[in-house]
């Protein structure tokens, strides 16, 4: 690529300002026509799928399509990935994608509502086919904060500072919490250097810490359950040990 060096500061800013509408444009325009016209081809799947489902006879028919086109499949490739397989073509991994879309859209798409409607509020394709057990990557998100929020506000101190400004919570929160970097000393103790009350790392952070003390908390439920169906086992032995010393002692 020649760069010819003849912007300016101000011819610059005027460029990529012309870009930009030009891309609101395209979202507006082709790109909105396009996935509307993806989520239309993807609805009229959905709706041959819920037919071919339950036919053996559309079921082999499907097989054959693929055969003769030369689309690989084996025993384990379902209904609707195939479909999706016939239609789209040797897409690759997308035929993957748009079938945990639809997957997902007909266990949780309320009857009334279009396909295009369900993946739109979603978010779109990426984030419904991430979707996991009826919960999506933003609401998977949320509940890792909110239960970090839970956690933490009843969590002993690790460390206690009587007075530091700058770890102020964010004056618009609707909590007490705020970020520190910490700095590891060289006689073992650690010191708060900065504090940072910003809403979206805080969350970040939140995310994070609510997501390893799920797995925390799994953890101690395994360990719960496993410790108490021991207990069942040793209370079981004991009964029927003490029944035949007493069956012996009669």
């Amino acid at each position: 690529m020649t760069i010819a060096n003849t912007l300016s500061p101000a011819s610059m800013a005027d460029q990529i300002e012309q870009i930009a509408a030009e891309r609101e444009a395209w979202e507006q325009g082709s790109f909105k026509k396009s996935n509307e016209e993806l989520y239309a081809v993807l609805e009229r799947c959905l709706f041959m799928y819920a037919e071919v489902k339950t036919s053996q006879k559309l079921r082999k028919r499907l097989n054959t399509m693929l055969n003769d086109r030369g689309i690989a499949y084996n025993s384990g490739t379902n209904t609707l990935t195939k479909i999706v397989r016939v239609v789209f073509g040797n897409c690759g991994k997308r035929a993957y994608t748009y079938a945990r879309v639809l997957k997902v859209a007909e266990r949780e798409k309320p009857e009334n509502k279009s396909l295009a409607a369900f993946i739109t509020d979603a978010g779109g394709i990426e984030e419904v086919r991430r979707t996991q057990k009826g919960i999506s990557p933003a609401k998977m998100r949320e509940q890792a904060i909110s239960n970090a929020y839970s956690w933490m506000e009843e969590k002993s101190v690790v460390v206690k500072v009587e007075s530091a400004d700058e770890l102020m919570p964010n004056s618009d929160a609707a909590h007490s919490f705020s970020l520190a970097v910490v700095r590891q000393e060289a006689n073992g103790t650690q010191s708060i250097v900065y504090g940072i009350n910003n809403q979206a790392l805080l969350n970040k952070a939140l995310e994070y810490a609510g997501k390893q003390l799920n797995k925390q908390h799994s953890v101690e439920r395994v360990l719960s359950m496993e410790a108490a169906r021991t207990e069942a086992r040793e209370d079981a032995v004991k009964a029927v040990v003490n029944k035949k010393t007493s069956e012996e002692a009669a």
